[in-house]
């Protein structure tokens, strides 16, 4: 974004996965969802296509039609969406919103499951021992730090009308029952089941990422912004009612800030361009630093802690300072002051760089397809500069 114009570019790529297994990848999906004017306006979307089996295309295709007259902030755009999801009563009744509690109790219970497990083999507890105290101390030092994990998380606001404790405990046959189905093969106590019930509710009240999450990416023009803007909200799924959702922070151009440069999704590729170096070679760096101060010091005690925290401190200090002079800021400079065609230009090729990192390290095709092409601005609204559909 500048102060002229947005350009927005996607990859056509969906794929069609069960847990960690990639079964299929398509290189024809929509990814830019573009409202026609007197909206000046785009949705780019990333993550889950659905949300409780209704896919987002159908749902900002439906809210798009209610719309009757722009908005003045594109921020208040992405609110209005959300408003919008959770009086969908008819369409989000309580069978599929209670359809969707018991799916992600269940994705969260398999994963702390695993965490129990892998705790008990690294304390060489068999499962002939798992009636001991020792194993009922294992499964507490897990399941007390994931609570305390997700009590340090932000909650979502909207959640604040709902009674989590008064939820989870009206929902506790289900929680029960994904319990007992999980951990029946795993060290049980009643204080470790109390604990299970606990980490429900802590879960429901925090923003921990799911693959049920979408990323929604609202930009363009409001009513009365001058320049352009844009609002990430981050949305998961519903609960009696309440949307739980994250939104981002708030990122519009300014005189003060004439430029900005976003990437989403699988970003890798992009923000190693963007910085100038990829983040494993600064934990290499910090790797070697830590050899070097050990080898000299031969021990790492009290005293040289301080001492070597502050050389870790100096080494991520130059790392960035290079960064933000020799790339970042020359290449945000730029974006301030490019036409409309050339941010697309931008845009399409570094969508491009993201495109050949997958190829080149032979991974599976969730970046790919053709690479779709638009801009917004304040005169015309929004324009296709390329689409899969124009080739």
């Amino acid at each position: 974004m500048n102060k002229v114009a947005v350009a927005l570019a996607s990859d056509s790529s969906v794929t069609m996965s069960s847990g960690k297994q990639i079964l299929r990848s398509f290189p024809t999906a929509e990814k830019i969802f573009p409202f026609a004017l007197p909206h000046r306006l785009a949705v780019l979307h990333s993550g889950s296509t659905e949300l409780l089996q209704v896919p987002y295309v159908v749902l900002l295709g439906e809210w798009h039609r209610s719309l009757t007259t722009p908005l003045a902030r594109v921020s208040e755009y992405a609110e209005a969406f959300c408003r919008w999801l959770e009086g969908l009563s008819g369409l989000f009744d309580d069978a599929s919103q209670e359809a969707f509690l018991d799916w992600m109790i269940r994705d969260y219970f398999l994963s702390v499951r695993s965490e129990i497990l892998k705790e008990c083999e690294r304390q060489s507890l068999p499962a002939e021992s798992w009636e001991s105290p020792a194993a009922a101390a294992a499964v507490k030092s897990v399941l007390t730090q994931g609570i305390e994990h997700l009590q340090q998380l932000p909650s979502p606001p909207d959640l604040a009308g709902l009674d989590v404790d008064a939820f989870v405990k009206a929902h506790r046959q289900m929680v029960q029952t994904a319990l007992d189905r999980i951990f029946n093969d795993t060290p049980r106590s009643k204080e470790g089941d109390d604990l299970l019930h606990r980490l429900v509710a802590a879960v429901v009240s925090a923003n921990e990422p799911f693959s049920s999450d979408a990323d929604l990416v609202f930009v363009g023009f409001g009513e009365q912004e001058l320049f352009p803007a844009s609002q990430v909200v981050s949305v998961g799924g519903l609960f009696d009612n309440h949307l739980k959702k994250n939104f981002w922070p708030y990122s519009a151009v300014s005189i003060d800030d004439p430029a900005y440069l976003s990437p989403y999704a699988q970003t890798e590729a992009v923000n190693t361009f963007l910085r100038g170096y990829h983040p494993d070679f600064l934990t290499a760096a910090h790797e070697t630093l830590e050899s070097a101060l050990t080898a000299q010091t031969h021990q790492v005690n009290d005293t040289a802690a301080p001492e070597t925290a502050k050389y870790h401190e100096e080494l991520t200090g130059r790392f960035e300072r290079h960064s933000w002079e020799e790339f970042v800021q020359p290449l945000v400079r730029t974006v301030a002051g490019l036409p409309g065609v050339e941010l697309a230009r931008m845009a399409e090729s570094l969508v491009g760089l993201q495109v050949l990192r997958k190829l080149t390290r032979a991974e599976a095709e969730t970046v790919g397809g053709p690479v779709d092409v638009a801009t917004i601005t304040r005169a015309d609204g929004f324009n296709w500069c390329r689409h899969k559909s124009l080739l």
